[in-house]
Formats: C-alpha cells, sequence, structure tokens
C-alpha cells in the first residue's frame, strides 16, 4: 500500500488546537496513554506538543496536520529510546501512513543517532497499531497483562523492540 504524501517537520504552535481536538475524539485518545483518558489541560497538550525534547516530529499529510512522531526517553548509555507515534486524523487510518512514518523515524533513530535498540508499545487489542508496529520490524517482547482499563475492561499492554541490525537488514 503507498501512503498518502507526508512531511515530518518541527510541531509548531498551530498544531496545539488539532492535536486538542485529536486528544477530545474517543476513537484516538483510547489508545493513548492512562494520562488522556480524561480531559487534557490546554497547557498539557502545548507542553507536549511544543516539548523541545529529543526527537519529536509533527506528521503533515493531506493538506495538514495528521499528528506527531518521535523518539522519546533516550538511554545512551543502553543506546536506546522510545518510538511513539499518534495519528489523530481519522481520514488518514488505514493507508500505510503510520507504517512510513515509523519506518523514517527509525531509520533516523538507528543511521543518525546510532541507537542500538528502538522500544515502544500498544494496547490489545489496538490492530492498527499492532500491524504498524510488525510492518517496521518490531517483535514482540512481553505482555503487561491487564495494565490498561479501555472501554470498561482492562486490556493488555504489548511490549515491542526493534534492533538496529533487524531493521537496516530490512530496509529497502
Amino acid at each position: 500500500m503507498t501512503p498518502p504524501p507526508y512531511a515530518l517537520r518541527p510541531p509548531a504552535a498551530a498544531d496545539i488546537v488539532p492535536y486538542y481536538y485529536f486528544l477530545a475524539d474517543p476513537e484516538v485518545a483510547v489508545w493513548l496513554e492512562d494520562a488522556c483518558q480524561r480531559p487534557v489541560s490546554t497547557a498539557a497538550v502545548e507542553d507536549f506538543v511544543l516539548r523541545r525534547g529529543w526527537c519529536h516530529w509533527a506528521i503533515d499529510a493531506a493538506g495538514g496536520f495528521a499528528g506527531l512522531a518521535g523518539i522519546d526517553d533516550p538511554d545512551l548509555v543502553r543506546g536506546q529510546a522510545r518510538f511513539f507515534i499518534i495519528i489523530g486524523r481519522r481520514d488518514l487510518w488505514g493507508q500505510g501512513l503510520g507504517t512510513a512514518v515509523t519506518r523514517q523515524v527509525l531509520d533516523y533513530g538507528f543511521a543518525v543517532l546510532g541507537l542500538r535498540k528502538v522500544i515502544s508499545d500498544y494496547l490489545e487489542p489496538n490492530f492498527a497499531s499492532a500491524r504498524v508496529h510488525a510492518n517496521a520490524g518490531f517483535t514482540v517482547e512481553g505482555r503487561l497483562r491487564a495494565d490498561a482499563f479501555r472501554r470498561g475492561s482492562w486490556v493488555d499492554r504489548i511490549l515491542v523492540s526493534v534492533l538496529r541490525d533487524e531493521f537496516m537488514a530490512g530496509r529497502p
């Protein structure tokens, strides 16, 4: 599947309001961190969007801001960091955008930053996130059983990772 054209760029103040609306969409927020399961203040959204953290990008696709992706929480002694992606525009779901962005971010993490390992996680049954992670080369490392309460029941958190050598070997 060919994803829609997209670009990664530094987050901007203009991304704060659209991101706030992504968090207000229950179909988006349900798969995000526990803190996003209750109302999130504008200040907290602004802090996350504009965080001058380690590697944080806004995703532009189909004429506008579509979400955020990046690598956070670096542990340079161990050569690893944590990947995240949020595509809040539901009209772009299922088109390969998540996988394309994930691969680009991983390529940067391994080829430019010299990471050895990138970790991530997703909530089961978020099949779309499971597919994106698998398509980008992540391997399931473990499961935190009944770790998050979503839609009236406890769901498992799936822990995944990809090693530089694995990712580079599978790169087109």
